[in-house]
């Protein structure tokens, strides 16, 4: 992706390919991926105060849900919907950098490498002004079977 705009690249959410978050907590959350190609994706969240922590920014569970989520579906593209990769979080490492107030948030993730059972990927999170408020890095395993494709 070219645009160096978090906030412009998630107000396209709608053009997103088609592609949806997976079921599960990331849906509960409201996670929504704003785009997705291989071995990279944008997944934004719109920050309600039911996520916020008391001092009204983002609890760091919601931003560690948000790397989590962003980081696994880094390696997990396929043009097919109907074939999903799968993944499950070996290890994340997550740096709060900065504080976010209201607005939505964009977790912008890539794979880094790896093989056919492990690869690892990381993310950087903004908020709705372009300021980068949280990185984290990880070590993910691909799942077989379940209904979802053999790893790559």
């Amino acid at each position: 992706m070219t645009e160096s705009d978090p906030a412009a690249s998630a107000a396209r959410g709608a053009e997103a390919r088609g592609n949806a978050v997976p079921p599960g907590f990331a849906t509960f959350l409201n996670m929504r991926v704003v785009e997705w190609e291989p071995d990279r994706i944008d997944v934004a969240l719109d920050l309600r105060p039911e996520l916020l922590n008391s001092h009204g920014t983002p609890h760091g569970g919601v931003l560690m849900s948000l790397l989590d989520t962003a980081c696994t579906l880094s390696g997990c593209y396929r043009p097919s919907p109907q074939r999903p990769l799968r993944a499950m979080t070996v290890s994340l490492t997550a740096n709060f950098l900065g504080q976010a107030r209201g607005g939505t948030i964009l977790a912008r993730a890539h794979r880094t490498g790896g093989g056919a059972r492990v690869y690892m990927s990381s993310a950087e999170v903004f908020d709705g002004e372009g300021r980068l408020i949280a990185t984290g890095q990880g070590v993910f395993r691909y799942r077989v079977g379940e209904g979802g494709e053999s790893a790559p």
